[in-house]
């Protein structure tokens, strides 16, 4: 759900609220221009609320990005397990990291915004969580899809390299606005 820069509803949960709040704000303004006053403003929560929720600023970031990361996460898994075939699997795990860049491109200019600004460490957890969640569910349906004699042509040793060969291509062909054809082009060369 998409909310405007005026008063969000309140959730009975108050760090949600100002996470969706903090979100929407560095959709919109980037990184640069945000400030927790903004989120004051949205949420009608005091600043002494939000600190006693969030240690600091980074706190409050690095929280508002693990929660889109984790909202998006939890819908791809739950739609993975409606998909018995492997390769399908495959497919919908880029078919929706694509969809979710091109439609909700709010979530992804705010993910961009804090991965992009913020301290060297702010952006190697950023860099780390979401490359690392990905990557483990695209390695758990190779893994299966080699236990189902699907993938004959991946060794058990190469399966990181090809999961993570698939998360790049797919990551430069959303940059480069190419359509994303690459993973289905390292699907083919597996024979996947």
């Amino acid at each position: 759900m998409v909310y405007k820069l005026s008063k969000m509803p309140k959730h009975k949960d108050s760090k949600k609220s100002i996470m969706m709040a903090t979100a929407v704000i560095l959709a919109k303004y980037g990184l640069e221009d945000f400030s927790v006053d903004q989120v004051v403003k949205i949420t009608g929560f005091s600043k002494g609320t939000i600190y006693n929720r969030f240690r600091d600023r980074e706190n409050l970031l690095l929280s508002t990005a693990a929660y889109i990361h984790e909202e998006n996460f939890v819908i791809l898994k739950r739609a993975l397990n409606n998909i018995a075939a492997n390769r399908e699997k495959l497919i919908f795990i880029f078919w929706y990291l694509d969809r979710i860049y091109k439609e909700m491109p709010e979530l992804y200019r705010a993910f961009y915004a804090l991965s992009s600004g913020g301290s060297d460490k702010l952006r190697a957890k950023l860099l780390l969580m979401q490359s690392h969640s990905y990557l483990q569910v695209v390695e758990e349906v190779l893994y299966c899809g080699i236990k189902n004699r699907n993938f004959r042509a991946i060794r058990p040793c190469d399966v990181r390299k090809v999961a993570s060969s698939m998360l790049y291509s797919n990551d430069m062909s959303l940059i480069n606005g190419d359509g994303g054809s690459y993973y289905l082009r390292i699907l083919d060369i597996f024979r996947v």
